[in-house]
């Protein structure tokens, strides 16, 4: 699959902080360790752990919100990426620190669980147990219940990472032996509470609208039986490139959820968004009427960034909705770029946009119905999946010279590119962008 490096300012920010954090682990008294005494290093290695599980909890509280991590990169699929995996090295360092803890300490294992508020001492260390439960229930949450649980009851349960991080730190900071003893560790943990309470009043600021753009619904109108598309007015224009996507929250304090733009017109920032009815989110914004306020935050994405320079033959590959990212480009870059379309749908009255589409495509607009017995045209293959003797079939163009990028559900696009791979395309020339943030 096709991949982008990390941009000069991301590399540059992971330097500085994780140079920031050797300083601070090798300039903090760590040369009078006995390494050798077997209490005094783990005891090292255990404050240690949690130095970096806190450091680790802080870059994730910074990349959950959005325009920060958005003046490093746009790409937000590299990000939540990054997200998912610093929830691993987060999820090792969590359960580490208990471990060394009851080693440490000689304590029974039922000891991390039990609660006891009889001092001072125990009652922080008690809070630090509650919070240990509650991040430890968000990263199960993150890893495990994709399929189980709703976007919008994942998003809830995240929720819990705020009181549980604040009572952490302060656990940390009151019971804390190296934070107690070293005044570098001290100073860092200090920093550590003041970036968090700054990140967390900019989430909470944005939770509720602030850093987003405010918009008035123009038009709703239904295109099929479960899909609409909204007509918005933007009060100032955006820098917005035909592949991207923006978040769409219906009311201050709600969730939001990502749709891709449809078409953007610069001169009157005036953007259409195309959805699909799917869920509880979806459904509520069914009931948007003309001249409500709702508020958009972006554009994000890079799916596409490289289109201009392409001169080889472009094929693009969507199902259903997710037409949306390709709406744009073959507007706008069919009379300049050999662009092909493989249309994935399950019959006819599913298909979106069919005749804007083929008037920029013509026969280069290839619709594939799965459960149309009859075709009514001839650029309509019907009663079937795609396949490979079908890909192979409708390209006008050497499969090892085309760029394919493809849209769609998880399935679709795990289903299309094993077949890509199998018709020997070089994966450096398959992108995709799945719908399954």
């Amino acid at each position: 699959m096709h991949q982008l490096s990390s941009t000069s300012k991301e590399k540059i920010f992971i330097f500085v902080l994780v140079l920031s954090l050797l300083l601070l682990l090798f300039f903090s008294q760590p040369f009078s360790i006995n390494w050798f005494s077997y209490d005094e290093a783990r005891y090292y290695i255990m404050g240690v752990s949690w130095l970096l599980w806190m450091w680790i909890m802080t870059r994730q509280v910074i990349l959950w919100i959005r325009p920060m991590f958005a003046w490093f990169t746009k790409d937000f699929f590299r990000i939540n990426g990054l997200h998912k995996r610093l929830w691993i090295g987060t999820l090792m360092s969590l359960i580490f620190h208990p471990i060394a803890s009851v080693i440490s300490y000689g304590t029974s294992w039922l000891y991390v669980f039990s609660l006891d508020f009889s001092d001072a001492i125990e009652g922080w260390i008690s809070i630090w147990k509650i919070s240990f439960d509650l991040i430890l229930i968000v990263l199960i949450t993150s890893i495990l219940s994709r399929k189980l649980l709703s976007y919008r009851s994942r998003h809830r349960v995240h929720l819990l990472s705020y009181p549980a991080f604040i009572w952490v730190w302060f656990h940390g900071r009151y019971t804390g032996t190296m934070i107690a003893e070293l005044p570098l560790v001290r100073w860092y943990w200090l920093l550590i509470w003041w970036v968090l309470l700054v990140a967390m009043a900019v989430r909470i600021a944005y939770q509720y609208g602030y850093l987003k753009i405010p918009t008035t619904v123009l038009a709703h109108t239904s295109k099929t039986k479960d899909i609409y598309e909204l007509e918005l007015s933007l009060p100032d224009a955006i820098d917005y490139t035909e592949w991207q996507f923006m978040y769409m929250q219906i009311r201050p304090g709600g969730e939001s959820h990502p749709f891709t733009i449809l078409s953007y017109n610069k001169n009157t920032s005036v953007v259409k968004i195309a959805y699909k009815v799917y869920g509880k989110f979806t459904t509520e914004l069914t009931t948007i009427a003309a001249w409500d306020q709702i508020t958009l935050d972006g554009p994000y994405g890079v799916f596409m960034q490289e289109i201009e320079t392409i001169q080889s033959p472009i094929v693009c590959i969507a199902a259903w909705i997710w037409i949306t990212p390709f709406y744009d480009i073959i507007h706008n870059y069919s009379m300049t770029k050999d662009i092909k379309l493989l249309y994935l749908n399950k019959t006819k009255k599913d298909i979106v946009y069919e005749t804007e589409l083929e008037s920029h495509l013509d026969q280069d607009c290839v619709h594939i119905l799965s459960r149309e017995s009859h075709a009514n045209k001839s650029n309509q293959i019907t009663n079937t999946r795609i396949t490979p003797d079908i890909i192979k079939k409708t390209l006008w163009v050497s499969l090892w010279s085309a760029h394919f990028y493809l849209c769609g559900g998880g399935a679709v696009i795990k289903e299309v590119t094993k077949m890509l791979l199998w018709l020997w395309v070089p994966p450096d020339k398959i992108a995709f962008e799945p719908f399954t943030m």
